[in-house]
């Protein structure tokens, strides 16, 4: 009856990294800088204050049929994981990353709060299609 139990819960855990996942790949390259934008985030390097050099790392998924197409597939925004120094997982150890094509500085955002927003905004344009 052990075993039933860790294969569940193996299954749920595997379940919800899949669906983790699946929301990282949703995060649309300009869903993401309408976040900076609207938080307030510059274009200018903290670094060597040049403007307009920052650069995100931008991921693809294709299929086979959208290759066959000639479709671009599915851009989003590359995440990344830190590699905590215990065991366990959660949001927290994931992040974009962005740098400056001039020196180099590196600028990190964590998922979370990008999530988030983009789930407020989600809604906030649920209950407005509501209200019309």
């Amino acid at each position: 009856m052990g075993e039933q139990l860790d294969d569940t819960q193996n299954n749920s855990v595997e379940s919800k990294k899949k669906a983790f996942t699946q929301l990282l790949e949703s995060v649309a390259p300009s869903d993401f800088f309408r976040f900076l934008d609207a938080k307030g985030v510059t274009t200018i390097c903290p670094g060597c204050q040049r403007d307009g050099l920052q650069v995100t790392a931008i991921s693809g998924k294709k299929n086979l049929d959208e290759l066959m197409k000639g479709d671009d597939g599915k851009s989003f925004v590359t995440y990344f994981r830190l590699e905590p120094g215990h065991a366990g997982d959660t949001d927290h150890n994931y992040y974009y990353k962005s740098f400056c094509e001039n020196c180099g500085y590196i600028t990190m955002h964590a998922v979370t709060p990008v999530l988030q927003w983009l789930q407020s905004e989600a809604n906030q344009g649920g209950a407005e299609d509501e209200q019309l």
